[in-house]
């Protein structure tokens, strides 16, 4: 999106952040917020809103997971043929995991399994 010079701002507040077009409106960028109902969220106000006709659009979608390095370099470009929503948390692969830990999974912006979720109020600005 960069080279792209997106430097048409569109206002857009159903959401966290305004649009950004170029300046010949052909390429526009959206951030959606953390998690699937944000994300969700997002698009449908993006595809209810008058002012843009996405009926021959591309979508590139960026999303941030990780890997073990035994797999795939840090920072690598991966593909992936399936894809499993976790939403807001993290996973630690079972040989990972500290001892006594029944699960490896952990809720994000936490440090352990079943620790409550981040209060509301630390929403995205």
């Amino acid at each position: 999106m960069e080279r792209e010079k997106p430097t048409q701002l569109h206002a857009f507040p159903q959401r966290y952040r305004d649009l950004r077009t170029n300046a010949e409106g052909s390429v526009l960028g959206v951030v959606t917020g953390v998690g699937m109902a944000k994300s969700t969220a997002t698009i449908m106000a993006l595809g209810l809103d008058p002012r843009f006709d996405l009926t021959k659009s591309y979508w590139l979608v960026a999303g941030i997971a990780g890997i073990d390095p035994h797999d795939g370099p840090l920072g690598a470009t991966v593909w992936a043929e399936w894809l499993v929503d976790g939403d807001l948390g993290h996973e630690i692969v079972t040989r990972g995991m500290p001892a006594g830990w029944t699960t490896g999974y952990i809720p994000l912006r936490k440090k352990k399994p079943y620790e409550l979720p981040v209060d509301r109020s630390e929403e995205e600005a």
